[in-house]
């Protein structure tokens, strides 16, 4: 059940309301799977561990040792989360490149048309597709929304042909900007929210995350899926 961060700070975790930085708070307190130890989600996506009877508290990841080696939990909570935020997401909203043939993978990619590793990805797309990769393009302008890239991005996502524009625009051309209603500020949020850092941020709908540029001769591997 959701909590604020003043319901919290009058219990146990109450030491932790002291040294958040202003304007972060707590939205959700739930099991961490060790017993004791609770996660507590935090309003910019990240999270924190505290211990249920000690004013003590963590923040990283957290690994269980099984029989297969280390498991790590926060990675796999941090996959639940992104598995949420991107079902949310309206197809509509995305620029789409469609897998060549029966998809295998759908690639949620945060992308920057100002990016080296960006247009690097995009020069590939044709490979990607033809893996049976579907892409599907979010707006994530590097230095701000109100920005020059932010300025491409909005362009991009108002044009007619989004996927001709953003292939004029990864190539370096210029194109007369273009202002509509659009996703570009709501992409930038949640890829924060995501843990976004860099682009070109991949993300699948099974929430794996593979951050920077994967080479196509790679990326199968990176995601698990056998050659047929």
């Amino acid at each position: 059940m959701a909590s604020s961060l003043a319901a919290i700070a009058s219990d146990e975790a109450g030491s932790v309301a002291d040294v958040l930085p202003d304007g972060l708070q707590v939205v959700n307190r739930l099991p961490s799977g060790v017993e004791g130890v609770s996660l507590l989600e935090l309003s910019d996506g990240g999270s924190l561990y505290v211990f249920d009877a000690e004013p003590f508290f963590f923040s990283g990841d957290l690994f269980e040792i099984t029989d297969d080696g280390a498991a790590n939990l926060t990675e796999a909570y941090r996959a639940g989360q992104r598995v949420d935020m991107l079902g949310a997401i309206d197809p509509s909203e995305a620029i789409v490149f469609p897998a060549g043939g029966e998809p295998v993978e759908t690639l949620w990619v945060f992308t920057d048309v100002t990016c080296g590793y960006c247009q690097l990805f995009h020069q590939n797309m044709d490979k990607y597709n033809d893996l049976g990769l579907e892409v599907r393009y979010l707006a994530f302008p590097r230095f701000g929304v109100d920005s020059e890239s932010g300025d491409l991005l909005e362009t991009a996502w108002c044009s007619k042909d989004r996927q001709r524009a953003i292939t004029r625009l990864k190539d370096g051309d210029s194109i007369s900007h273009k202002s509509c209603d659009n996703p570009v500020a709501e992409h930038f949020d949640l890829g924060q929210r995501m843990g976004v850092r860099g682009t070109p941020a991949i993300f699948t709908a099974s929430g794996l995350k593979l951050p920077g540029f994967v080479p196509p001769d790679q990326i199968m591997g990176r995601l698990g899926i056998e050659d047929s």
